[in-house]
């Protein structure tokens, strides 16, 4: 059993006390972390962290143009598919002629 100093009123008490005897202030208890568990967590985000990283320096280094070939369509275009490029303006025409 150790002694510990109480944060409110700074008198020494019990570290397995519940509260400070002289004023009553409550004592929280939290299981500390262990020495693994901080070393652990600190090379999981490390290695987070390092991915990332890779991830974005990969991305820039690695950046270039992307060529799409769009396939030809089999089908031989209308007359009417020929004449009206922008879809507004042709169906604006065929709302027109009617």
């Amino acid at each position: 059993m150790a002694l510990v100093q109480c944060v409110e009123c700074g008198r020494e008490i019990s570290d397995r006390a519940i509260a400070c005897p002289q004023c009553g202030y409550p004592r929280r208890r939290t299981a500390p972390m262990s020495r693994g568990i901080k070393i652990l967590l600190g090379a999981c985000v490390l290695l987070l962290v390092a991915m990332f990283v890779f991830a974005f320096v990969a991305a820039w280094m690695l950046r270039k143009p992307i060529d799409i070939e769009l396939p030809q369509s089999s089908f031989p275009s209308t007359s009417s598919q020929a004449d009206c490029l922008p879809h507004h303006v042709c169906a604006a025409t065929q709302f027109a002629s009617r």
